[in-house]
């Protein structure tokens, strides 16, 4: 599925906006290292923060929904968010989810 990020009306993020933001690349900057660790350092992680860190924050939103989940209903629903905000979050809550499973197949990996 191809997914394709467009100019959101209001694009321009207000506080609320700005801290969802600082919190998603957080967030990601977390998710990208726990993937370098699974991958036993592979530089994929770093190119992808460096990417996510150049773009607008709701074209990053995009790049990230589009690129660690498979389920065409949460990339969808990512689309179908007009408000920046509200795809900030909803995808906030996806990098959180995915780096939790990451963390904690990591951590499983790491006892055996």
């Amino acid at each position: 599925m191809l997914f394709v990020s467009c100019s959101l009306p209001g694009s321009k993020l207000d506080n609320e906006g700005k801290a969802l933001a600082a919190r998603l690349h957080e967030s990601a900057s977390q998710l990208m290292s726990a993937l370098q660790t699974a991958t036993g350092g592979s530089s994929v992680g770093s190119r992808m923060l460096s990417t996510i860190s150049s773009m607008p924050a709701a074209a990053a939103a995009d790049l990230l929904a589009s690129v660690i989940t498979r389920d065409a209903a949460v990339k969808l629903a990512v689309l179908q968010a007009v408000e920046v905000n509200e795809r900030l979050q909803l995808v906030l809550g996806l990098v959180t989810k995915v780096g939790h499973r990451t963390e904690t197949t990591s951590n499983q990996h790491m006892m055996q």
